[in-house]
C-alpha cells in the first residue's frame, strides 16, 4: 500500500463526462452589465441625497429641477 494516496486518474474521474466550461458563467454579460449601471444612475440621481455646497441635502434630480424653475 501507498503513502502517496489516490492515483491521479482515480482524483480526477468527474473529467471522463468532458471538460466543463464555465467560463460563459463567469464573464459579466452586456445586459447585466447595462441594468447594474441604470440602477446605479438611478439611485445616484433621484434617490442619494448629496451633501455639496449648491445642493443642499437635495438629489441632483431636484436641484436641477429647481435651477430649471428659475
Amino acid at each position: 500500500m501507498s503513502c502517496r494516496g489516490p492515483k491521479l486518474s482515480d482524483r480526477h474521474t468527474a473529467s471522463k463526462a468532458g471538460p466543463v466550461n464555465l467560463r460563459p458563467y463567469l464573464t459579466p454579460k452586456y445586459v447585466g452589465m447595462r441594468r447594474d449601471l441604470e440602477r446605479f444612475l438611478h439611485d445616484y440621481s433621484f434617490d442619494r441625497a448629496h451633501n455639496g455646497i449648491r445642493t443642499l441635502g437635495r438629489t441632483p434630480a431636484e436641484t436641477l429641477k429647481a435651477a430649471v424653475r428659475l
